[in-house]
């Protein structure tokens, strides 16, 4: 429902604030103790700590299942790839018919083009360090600040806008 998809997207955007904050708040304090190497070598461990979990984890292959009809009965191989194809070309279809929606493709083809296009976040950057001489401090006050920012919105918004 959409009240659930709200509240994972404003999960994720909660969960992604929270960690540009902590690394804004502590990168800093960070390069003043340790080496960029050191520090480059921590964060490194949280894409390897969720690698080494996903390979933990064990999953039980499913069994052959008549797929169009949804039930439990065991099936044989071939009807089982049968099922399995019409269900590939079922879904196929139906995709095909909602990206031929108006409502559907035209917002997609935004965001390709506006995503696709290029952007002047590095000449930007260059502009506020060397032009403007703004330091890493300033830089990571900012950092910090539009990351409180988002987590107030996205307080903001499971508390009064959620029902909207």
């Amino acid at each position: 429902s959409m009240s659930v998809a709200g509240g994972l997207q404003s999960l994720c955007w909660g969960a992604s604030a929270t960690g540009s904050l902590l690394s804004a708040y502590f990168s800093g304090s960070l390069l003043q103790v340790l080496r960029p190497r050191s520090i480059f070598g921590i964060t490194a461990v949280m894409p390897l700590l969720v690698a080494s979990i996903a390979l933990q984890m064990t999953e039980e292959p499913l069994q052959a299942r008549a797929l169009s009809t949804g039930s439990d009965e065991i099936v044989d191989s071939q009807e089982d790839t049968i099922n399995i194809q019409e269900t590939i070309q079922q879904q196929t279809n139906q995709l095909w018919k909602a990206f031929q929606e108006p409502s559907i493709w035209k917002p997609a083809l935004f965001l390709f083009l506006w995503q696709s296009t290029p952007t002047a976040d590095g000449a930007f950057f260059f502009f506020l360090t060397n032009d403007l001489g703004l330091g890493p401090e300033f830089m990571g006050r900012v950092r910090f600040v539009t990351s409180l920012a988002t987590l107030v919105g996205v307080a903001l918004y499971n508390s009064f806008f959620k029902t909207v």
